[in-house]
């Protein structure tokens, strides 16, 4: 348990989950240097949406879902950050860039689709379809798939450690990392 729970703590921790939710946060935090209680609008009301919003917990969420075109321009002007959970409009996404262009400077997720497919939405410099997220998922991943080697190699070493030598040769540690404690009594 000892060997387990030292292995844990060394390799197997802040591998993250692979959602869309962690992905979203783990881009706006590293990407788009968002801090936290910044404000982020979450457009749309479907399940993508909804699996999202828990994972932003540390930043005021706004929500926007088709409501009248007035509440639309306002908050497409004054949030600095937009994450987009609706499909590519070739109707309305016009007039979304229109209204993003007057404020600079600020970022759009878009998870509607693919970069090559996003239209007049490539004309924005911080504008990031979801392609970035699977980006950073390959990323994850590989970080994942190396923290897991290391792990399994340490998991070998201590186990060939203890068949050699046994436990009793091993230098003394307690449980819940007090090793200080004999120092002290």
């Amino acid at each position: 348990m000892e060997d387990a729970k030292e292995i844990r703590s060394e390799y197997l921790q802040n591998l993250g989950s692979v959602s869309y939710g962690s992905l979203v946060r783990k881009f706006l935090q590293r990407a788009v240097k968002i801090q936290n209680h910044e404000t982020v609008l979450l457009v749309g009301s479907g399940s993508l949406a909804g699996s999202i919003k828990p994972w932003l917990k540390d930043f005021v969420v706004k929500t926007w879902a088709r409501s009248d075109q007035t509440e639309e321009s306002l908050a497409w002007q004054k949030i600095s950050h937009v994450v987009l959970c609706i499909p590519y409009d070739s109707v309305h996404d016009p007039q979304r860039v229109e209204f993003w262009k007057k404020n600079p400077g600020r970022s759009i997720l878009h998870l509607g689709g693919l970069g090559k497919e996003a239209g007049v939405w490539n004309e924005l410099l911080d504008f990031y379809p979801l392609d970035t997220l699977f980006e950073l998922q390959e990323v994850q991943n590989s970080f994942r798939t190396e923290k897991l080697a290391q792990a399994h190699a340490a998991c070998e070493e201590k186990t060939e450690w203890r068949l050699r030598y046994g436990s009793a040769t091993r230098p003394l540690t307690l449980p819940h990392g007090w090793e200080d404690l004999p120092i002290y009594a």
